[in-house]
């Protein structure tokens, strides 16, 4: 299984044309060909890195640390 990735933009009549040409290792016979539509973010990051900071104004992460872990586990008990 071979995994390949294009960005495309979908345009307004969304119809888009597969021209790909293949790696020469992809061997040649009958195949299926799964397509995943995945949006893109707007800034292009699509990893981890788009959850950095996102809790640095948390009230629940402003707390003693030691004192939210206790209380995450005592909910499980």
């Amino acid at each position: 299984m071979q995994t390949l990735t294009q960005h495309w933009l979908i345009p307004k009549d969304r119809r888009v044309h597969l021209d790909l040409t293949l790696p020469p290792e992809t061997p040649e016979g009958e195949v299926d060909v799964l397509l995943i539509i995945e949006p893109r973010s707007g800034n292009g990051n699509t990893g981890v890195e788009n959850l950095i900071g996102c809790l640095k104004d948390s009230k629940t992460f402003a707390q003693d640390a030691v004192q939210s872990q206790r209380r995450l586990r005592d909910e499980w008990v």
